[in-house]
């Protein structure tokens, strides 16, 4: 970087917008990357300075350059819900299905924080609402698992824009599972009637059997309640039950036996 283009990223963190302005017209580059390969837009972005941002992108400074891990400034902006700066970088240009770190989009960076405003001009933008991360995990799994006020509207948003509510993530667990384990009552709802299988789990269990055997009932009914297969077996050829049992949870057990579980299973 030039000595312009250090103040540059200095008046940018201050958010000096006549600064910014005055740098970029002696020839300061906006799209000048630091060690990291941070650039002035992605700082911009990053810490919300939206007037800064819209003076380094009528400057040709580029939405979509990366960082050492991959990371653009959308992907900045998505991360820390600055949903202006995201919106103006969209209008610019800015790819919307870029990954980076780990293999996340830009939605999944939204989904993490709990940036519902960030999620919704994303998908709005039509961004690839399935795209999954290193590890196959989706956004929409990643919104089930969120502990934030606003995870049922993320997931909402995310079934309505056609999001996949049965693939698995590369252990073959499907959001339900997650759910059900987590007792994420108005998640496993909101799934179940955006068209996931109650049924439908990975090689080594379904969506009760984690239920039951995380003690979580009140999911544990909303899945007998929508037709939970009582008798299925997992892979040790243990029933919903049965877990329930190993965990002591007697209130699952009860729930069980009332729609026709067995008291106890033979293996074989």
């Amino acid at each position: 970087m030039t000595p312009d283009e250090r103040l540059l990223v200095e008046a940018v963190l201050a958010s000096d917008e006549s600064l910014v302005a005055d740098l970029v017209s002696r020839g300061a580059d906006p799209n000048a990357q630091d060690p990291s390969g941070r650039t002035p837009v992605s700082l911009a972005a990053e810490i919300g300075a939206v007037g800064c941002l819209r003076v380094l992108l009528g400057a040709s400074g580029s939405p979509n350059v990366g960082d050492v891990r991959g990371d653009s400034a959308v992907s900045y902006a998505a991360s820390t819900g600055n949903d202006q700066c995201l919106e103006a970088l969209l209008n610019a240009g800015g790819d919307r299905d870029k990954v980076g770190e780990g293999g996340r989009s830009a939605l999944m960076r939204a989904v993490l924080g709990g940036h519902s405003r960030c999620v919704r001009a994303l998908v709005e933008a039509r961004c690839d609402v399935n795209a999954a991360d290193d590890d196959g995990v989706t956004p929409l799994a990643a919104a089930v698992a969120l502990d934030h006020d606003d995870a049922a509207k993320i997931i909402v948003v995310l079934l309505d824009a056609g999001a996949d509510p049965t693939r698995a993530d590369v252990r073959g667990v499907v959001p339900t599972q997650l759910a059900a384990a987590g007792g994420k009552v108005e998640a496993l709802k909101l799934l179940l009637a955006g068209g996931a299988g109650v049924n439908t789990g990975s090689v080594f269990s379904t969506p009760l059997h984690d239920a039951a055997f995380m003690g979580k009932v009140k999911c544990l009914r909303v899945l007998l309640e929508n037709g939970a297969d009582v008798g299925a077996r997992d892979r040790d050829g243990r029933t919903a039950a049965d877990r329930a049992r190993g965990g002591d949870y007697e209130a699952c057990v009860e729930a069980l036996v009332e729609r026709g579980a067995a008291n106890f299973t033979v293996l074989e």
